[in-house]
């Protein structure tokens, strides 16, 4: 009996592993596919020479449903957890965020610094809705979300004190690129964090 029940913790700890490692990977999942869209954005804006918010938009919002969906589908991979923040709730604040160009007027510069930008905070307050669901979860050892969105909207002010520098369509680029880095340092810190974390596992 005393081998059946080292196998069947055995067997628990490979399970919560798996699960961990499946969550730390899903970070490298939505830094690719986030980076992806901006990157896809800026080199669009500059070989057209044209802005355009409602691309900005469609493709934002569409980064964050195939985000949400894949990590959906990447999870059930693990052992059943509790239901998650849909892939609408977590599109919301990008929704929000990207109604205020449309609200009010403002200088083409301007809307295309903010729209560059715009969607680094409205990641980080969908991360923290996210976070704070995640906290039920037994199953993690490490729970990333509060912490990732926290340090994102901490840093948000940065990218607004930057944008009063901004004179010209390179500049609002360049902001762009710089939140697309912060964002990636969040994931990937997250991402190895978790995978170490995940290790202790075995040998708890």
């Amino acid at each position: 009996m005393d081998d059946v029940g080292k196998l069947a913790d055995l067997a628990i700890k490979l399970e919560k592993y798996r699960y961990n490692i499946a969550a730390s990977m899903s970070w490298v999942i939505f830094g690719m596919v986030f980076a992806t869209v901006v990157l896809l954005n800026n080199a669009i804006t500059l070989l057209s020479d044209f802005f355009s918010l409602p691309l900005l938009f469609v493709t934002l919002l569409s980064a964050t449903l195939i985000s949400a969906t894949l990590y959906r589908e990447f999870m059930k991979f693990a052992p059943k957890r509790k239901k998650g923040t849909s892939s609408l709730n977590f599109a919301v604040p990008f929704m929000v965020a990207y109604l205020v160009p449309v609200l009010f007027e403002m200088p083409p510069v301007l809307t295309a610094c903010y729209c560059s930008i715009a969607w680094y905070p409205s990641l980080g307050a969908a991360i923290i809705v996210a976070g704070i669901r995640e906290r039920g979860d037994e199953m993690l050892v490490f729970k990333p979300m509060l912490p990732a969105g926290i340090a994102i909207a901490a840093t948000t002010p940065l990218l607004v004190y930057l944008m009063k520098f901004v004179a010209q369509w390179t500049h609002v680029m360049g902001l762009g690129l710089l939140a697309t880095a912060m964002m990636l340092i969040a994931y990937i810190t997250c991402a190895l964090y978790g995978i170490l974390r995940a290790q202790k596992v075995i040998t708890m």
